[in-house]
């Protein structure tokens, strides 16, 4: 049975599904990340708009070096419907500069 580490301030629509998928969920305040899962691997969830929010906000990439810094793996999980929040944006560019500079600088 997999372990997976859940901040308490997550959705508990995702902790019961991942109960209903049989994972052992522990739940505990966690920062950076919302998820560990496994040993060392994190994962930060954002829906699509609070990606976007991020990015005009400056927190992103602040965001994301915490999360390298304090684990060896980590994973960007951008949920929502991204093509209709694409339609959305003035300059989609922006979306996919900021996908490509996690992936490149920090291996997410």
């Amino acid at each position: 049975m997999p372990k997976v580490v859940a901040d308490l301030r997550e959705s508990r629509f995702v902790i019961e599904a991942l109960r209903k998928m049989e994972a052992r969920v522990v739940e505990k305040m966690i920062s950076p990340g919302d998820y560990v899962v496994g040993e060392g691997f994190a994962v930060e969830r954002k829906t699509f708009r609070d990606f976007i929010q991020s990015i005009f906000k400056k927190r992103l990439f602040e965001q994301i070096e915490r999360l390298h810094q304090a684990y060896p793996r980590c994973c960007l999980l951008i949920e929502g419907d991204i093509e209709y929040g694409l339609t959305s944006l003035y300059n989609p560019q922006i979306f996919w500069g900021a996908l490509a500079k996690a992936t490149v600088d920090w291996n997410i």
